[in-house]
Formats: C-alpha cells, structure tokens, sequence
C-alpha cells in the first residue's frame, strides 16, 4: 500500500483518539483549573493515569524549543487484535520554549496533531481492506473498553 492512502484511512482513527485524550484532559483542567506536564516521572505517571482505562499507557515525552511529543503505548487489548500494525500513538503539542505543555480551558478549542505510528513500516505488506479491519478493530476496542468501565 503507497504511503497516501495509508495516511488518509488512518486519519479518522487518529482524530477519534486526539478526541479522546483532549475529554480526559478537558476533564482534568475542569476540576484542576490547568494541566502542566513536562518530561518528568510525576507527569508521566499522572497521564497515564488519566488515559488507562483508555487501553494508553506514557512511553515517553520528548521536549524541545519548538513541541513537545507525548508518546503513547497501545496496552494489551489492542494488542490482541489481529494484524496490529501500530506501535503506538504519537501527540504533538506546541510550547513556549520552556520544555513543558501548560493546558487551560482554551487550549482545546484546536486540532491537536495525533499520529499512529508504525516503526516498522508493516503497512507496506497489508492490504487496504486488511488495514480498514484493523482501524476498524480499534475503534471497537476503545468502545468496548469504555463499556468494561462501567
């Protein structure tokens, strides 16, 4: 499959989870006022608190003058599905030079850039119906994750 239109049918999955962790985050400003997370052990055990029961889990932050990177691990309910192709969930956000993200109740009125990522280019061997599947597969396992929460 030629790399355009794999990036156009992975771009409604992508929003569908930019959505996603933009709620959890949403939520967290409205009953804490503001959200700063940096490069740190307490900002990456507080997101993925926040995005646990959302199948995420923090790999990794990677802060420079210009963004910063929020990296996404798929936990093991994605991981089961047939063919999974991602490696995991990459949120770039801007910032102001000073290593760290500050949120308040205007920083979601934005798209946020959210970019599945595939270290290992296994799109290259699928075929588009296969990848339709799979996108498809995860949508219905965040759905039935929310179920199981409640």
């Amino acid at each position: 499959m030629e790399f355009e239109k794999y990036a156009e049918l992975k771009k409604d999955v992508e929003v569908y989870f930019a959505e996603i962790i933009k709620k959890r985050f949403q939520d967290y400003v409205s009953n804490n006022f503001e959200f700063h997370f940096a490069p740190d052990a307490q900002s990456h055990n507080l997101i993925s608190d926040l995005l646990r029961d959302d199948g995420f889990e923090v790999f990794g932050m990677n802060a420079n003058m210009d963004g910063f990177e929020l990296l996404l691990d798929f936990r093991n309910a994605y991981l089961e599905i047939d063919n999974f192709a991602f490696t995991r969930l990459s949120v770039y956000f801007n910032n102001d030079g000073n290593y760290s993200v500050y949120l308040d109740e205007s920083s979601f009125d934005d798209e946020w850039e959210t970019y599945l990522e595939d270290d290992w280019k296994r799109y290259y061997r699928m075929e588009e119906a296969e990848l339709v599947k799979v996108l498809s597969d995860m949508k219905n396992m965040h759905l039935t994750l929310q179920l199981k929460k409640t």
